[in-house]
């Protein structure tokens, strides 16, 4: 910071806050650079800040003593991963629903034929009565554990989207 280092040379410690600290200096540098950056800035306090790097060897040598207080056992990991794919499952087919009911509610407002724009599109495949389902199983397959191999039925679905179209 210029202000510091101008009162350091006006102090006669070569730009050294080491010299200031001992030249006994400290308090007299610190009251000076305070008065003038709350004069000109109007700032009351300041700091400088640092970029702080960490090395991992030396925080795993920190830590190795204690680290393995908070491991969990292999069948506390699974009872953990049930327990979250669970409610993830919850939470989408909740969300599936939701989104399910709002697209019936707007598909019956509108008067007519739907356009054939993207909103459109969105709207009618989720009114669509497959449509919980199809997320209850795409949720099943890739939240699930033990899910089963999806690739064949994706494909399958993909032709019958392009035979529809």
């Amino acid at each position: 910071m210029q202000t510091e280092k101008d009162i350091m040379k006006e102090l006669g410690c070569d730009n050294s806050k080491q010299k200031v600290i001992q030249f006994g200096l400290w308090e007299t540098f610190k009251n000076k650079v305070d008065d003038i950056i709350l004069k000109e800035l109007n700032i009351a306090f300041y700091y400088k800040s640092y970029k702080i790097l960490f090395n991992e060897e030396h925080v795993f040598d920190a830590i190795a003593d204690d680290i393995y207080k908070y491991e969990l056992s292999k069948s506390d990991k699974f009872k953990e991963k049930s327990i979250l794919n669970a409610e993830i499952m919850s939470k989408t087919i909740d969300n599936a629903s939701k989104r399910h009911n709002r697209a019936i509610e707007a598909k019956s407002k509108i008067i007519g034929k739907l356009k054939d724009n993207d909103k459109s599109q969105k709207i009618e495949r989720r009114a669509g009565k497959n449509y919980i389902n199809d997320n209850l199983e795409l949720g099943n397959n890739l939240i699930i554990k033990h899910a089963t191999d999806i690739k064949d039925n994706v494909k399958k679905t993909k032709l019958e989207l392009d035979i529809e179209l």
